[in-house]
């Protein structure tokens, strides 16, 4: 990637639990728009975060907001969310994709369009984005403003915008001359006639916090992975507003 380095320098097994500390920027908000305090533990239902850190956040120093984001996710598991938001955006978000992309195999979908890698995902110029090509497909991938990557109990990570953020945008799926073409705000896949015929996946927004649009959905294989069911009971009676930046 064009004069960008690595998100973390740790193995992608490790990479969901990375966190980008650098001094020059602040991270992204943990907020995803369900904000209601619980009242036995004194955290945030959506977030995890208390009253203090709250009030706080944007006077932190980039390397407070790192720490604070790695003791979330030992929080959120108290309250059963069937999804984890991770603190990539931008460049750090294309890094780990990569990272994660040329580690494993991964099927990135749009829709019923399913695009399997290879594992040779060549990033753009801008380290905003990246695409490949196989013998029977194309993907492609562009950093939107106020993107955001959500870690499913499943085991897929979905990339997702906030309605309000859409701006009229919607998923798009064309079949014709024996050719699949999806495109999404984040990205496009294209299937020839002869590529290969997968189960179509989840609904990108399934599970998600209220408000979000699930864009774009990456799964890792993994050897006898059966899909968690989550509880949906806490997010369901929540407020419902846009999440902070």
């Amino acid at each position: 990637m064009a004069d960008h380095e690595p998100l973390c320098p740790v193995p992608a097994h490790d990479l969901l639990d990375a966190v980008p500390d650098r001094p020059e920027a602040l991270l992204p908000s943990p907020c995803v728009g369900i904000c209601q305090l619980d009242p036995l533990s004194g955290l945030c239902l959506g977030c995890a975060r208390d009253a203090d850190e709250l009030a706080a956040w944007r006077a932190m120093s980039t390397h407070e907001q790192a720490g604070l984001w790695r003791r979330l996710p030992g929080r959120l598991a108290r309250f059963g969310h069937p999804f984890r938001l991770l603190p990539w955006t931008g460049q750090d978000l294309v890094s780990a994709l990569l990272t994660l992309a040329a580690a494993k195999p991964a099927r990135w979908s749009i829709g019923p369009a399913v695009f399997v890698s290879e594992g040779r995902p060549r990033a753009h110029d801008d380290g905003l984005g990246f695409d490949e090509t196989t013998s029977l497909a194309a993907f492609a991938f562009r950093f939107a403003p106020g993107l955001r990557c959500f870690a499913m109990n499943d085991g897929r990570l979905v990339l997702a915008l906030h309605q309000a953020r859409l701006k009229g945008e919607a998923a798009d799926v064309t079949a014709a001359d024996n050719v699949l073409r999806a495109v999404s705000p984040l990205g496009r896949i294209t299937l020839s006639g002869d590529g290969p015929r997968l189960p179509a996946p989840a609904e990108a927004s399934t599970g998600l916090p209220p408000g979000y649009v699930g864009c774009l959905t990456v799964a890792f294989q993994r050897e006898g992975q059966v899909p968690a069911a989550a509880p949906m009971s806490t997010v369901a009676r929540s407020p419902r507003r846009a999440p902070e930046p």
